[in-house]
């Protein structure tokens, strides 16, 4: 069933209407905007750790350590250089992977095992099933 009765939008929506804007709206917004601009800068998070006096003793305290402890490990090691000869790989070819190595021969007259092949004679004549031999 349909209603035939015609709605009075202004009467349903009536007080949905956005409030009215304040005259003087422009001139607050340049004013603030004026006094925002005036002020000075908040510094960025680098600009006030390279200003911190005890971030940057730190940073330099941690530099020193590190370089420090470096020496200390480094100092305990071998030398790079050593007078003992190096360790050669022995000349004989490994019998594990000259299997592998081994070239496959590709025969000529192969056809597939399955699906669709063509004699080698005459490859015009496909033949459906599998291989023959």
């Amino acid at each position: 069933m349909k209603n035939e009765e015609p709605r009075d939008l202004d009467r349903l929506l009536g007080g949905f209407e956005p409030p009215p804007l304040p005259s003087d709206l422009r001139a607050l917004t340049l004013r603030a905007a004026r006094e925002r601009l005036a002020e000075a800068p908040a510094p960025d998070l680098w600009s006030r750790i390279w200003d911190n006096r005890g971030v940057r003793l730190a940073w330099t305290a941690a530099v020193v350590l590190l370089l420090a402890g470096h020496v200390l490990v480094s100092s305990k090691l071998d030398p790079a250089v050593t007078t003992r000869p190096p360790v050669l790989a022995g000349d004989a070819p490994d019998e594990r992977f000259l299997e592998i190595l081994r070239p496959v021969e590709i025969n000529a007259d192969a056809h597939p095992s399955m699906g669709l092949f063509a004699d080698a004679a005459d490859l015009n004549q496909i033949e459906y099933g599998g291989n023959p031999s």
